[in-house]
Order: structure tokens, then C-alpha cells, then sequence
């Protein structure tokens, strides 16, 4: 009896990691010369895909992935692809938001009160790079959990025109006194001429490295070995 309630507790333990992973949300916008969009989406199951166009931007699309999909906490923006319309040449910023709420502080935590997060950045300019300027990424952390919440600045960093662009992992350390928090990235570009194109990946994770979360096939298997093992234990004491 006693190596079942084990073995049951066990089960339970790993089956509340995973429900935990799945309560966080993941949520997109954009916003054209600081005017928010149509183009917007929300996805509880880690991955988030969006593509659309606004007045003058023929295309944007947006892949990005979070909790359950990889690893608490992290957050990735990864292929973000933003192309101009042929007819407009007055500069035009566009700016989207990437959001994950309701991510559990311990997840970020190595030791401590100081939750430590690392940030990578690419930018490589497609089509007429000499058309697009100010590309400015950022990630953020906030501790009151709420969506595309800026409280505390992680890291950022602004490319120019020309080259493909990549910055080295940078580290933040961010007191977190709540249990439940929120990251955001923001990637921000202006566009001075039409038929330019524009690719970047942003991504925040946690250092060291968080443990990933078992999928539910795992957790099945380990389960029928524990209930297995507990079902022959019983029978040899009642023989």
C-alpha cells in the first residue's frame, strides 16, 4: 500500500508539471506607424503561427513557439518575416509584439531570488537591405504576469542597413517576487522604400538550461512501469 501511494504521488507529480506548463498563453500583435492591427492571435498550445498584411506591408509572417512547446520559459520568435508593398516610399515603421503570460518564476530561477535570462538576436535583410533601417529588437520579463508587459528591460539591440546581423547571447538577471510572470519581445523596423524584405529570430530561455517537461507519452509509459512494479509487489506479499 505504501509503495502504490508512492507511486501514485509520483504520478500526480509529474501529470501537475505538465498541466502547469500548459496554462501559459501566447499571443501576438503588430502595430503600423503605432497603429495596432487586425493582424493578431492567441495560442495555448506552445506554437503560434500568423501571417496577414496591412496597408502597406504585402507580408508578415510570424512563427513563434513557447510553454508547452519547449522548455519553461522559454520564448521564441523564430523566422519573423516582414515584406513591403511595391507602391509607397515615405518611411514606414512596423513593430510586433510577442507575448507569454502566466509562466512560473521557479521555472527561471538558478538558486536564489534572481531569476537569470539569456537573449539571442539575428536580423538578416532580404530584399534591398538599403531600404530598411532601425530594426530594433528587445525581450522583457515582468513580474505582475500581465501581457506584453515591459517592467523589466532584458536585452536589446539595433542593426542598421546592409549585412546580415547576429548578437551574441546576452545575460540578465531579473528579481521575480511573484510566483507568475511574463516575457515580450518586440521587434521594430522602418522601411523607407517598398519591395524590401526583412527576417529575424529572437529567442529568450533561461540560465541554466531548464528541465523539459516530460510529453504525455512519457508520462504514460512511466506510469504503467510504476503501476507494473506495484501490482507485482502486491502479489508477492499475498503469496
Amino acid at each position: 500500500m505504501r509503495f502504490s501511494m508512492l507511486a501514485a504521488a509520483a504520478v500526480l507529480g509529474l501529470a501537475g508539471v505538465s498541466v502547469q506548463a500548459e496554462a501559459a498563453v501566447l499571443s501576438a500583435r503588430v502595430y503600423e506607424g503605432n497603429v495596432l492591427q487586425a493582424l493578431t492571435g492567441t495560442s495555448t498550445t506552445g506554437a503560434l503561427t500568423l501571417n496577414g498584411a496591412t496597408t502597406n506591408f504585402s507580408s508578415i509572417s510570424i512563427n513563434a513557439f513557447g510553454t508547452p512547446f519547449t522548455p519553461e520559459p522559454s520564448l521564441i520568435a523564430q523566422n519573423t518575416t516582414i515584406s513591403t508593398n511595391t507602391g509607397f516610399s515615405s518611411p514606414t515603421t512596423i513593430r510586433i509584439e510577442l507575448t507569454q503570460t502566466d509562466l512560473s518564476s521557479a521555472s527561471a530561477r538558478a538558486g536564489g531570488l534572481l531569476a537569470q535570462f539569456v537573449t539571442t538576436f539575428t536580423a538578416n535583410m532580404l530584399v534591398n537591405g538599403a531600404s530598411i533601417s532601425d530594426i530594433t529588437l528587445s525581450t522583457y520579463a515582468d513580474a505582475t504576469n500581465v501581457a506584453y508587459g515591459t517592467t523589466n528591460l532584458l536585452a536589446t539591440t539595433t542593426y542598421g542597413t546592409g549585412s546580415p546581423a547576429a548578437t551574441p547571447a546576452i545575460m540578465r538577471n531579473v528579481a521575480l517576487g511573484n510566483a507568475l510572470f511574463s516575457e515580450t519581445l518586440v521587434i521594430s523596423a522602418t522601411f523607407n522604400a517598398g519591395a524590401a524584405g526583412l527576417n529575424t529570430s529572437t529567442q529568450i530561455t533561461a540560465s541554466p538550461a531548464p528541465v523539459a517537461v516530460p510529453e504525455p507519452a512519457s508520462i504514460a509509459l512511466f506510469s504503467t512501469g510504476l503501476l507494473a512494479v506495484g501490482m507485482l509487489s502486491r502479489r508477492r506479499r499475498q503469496g
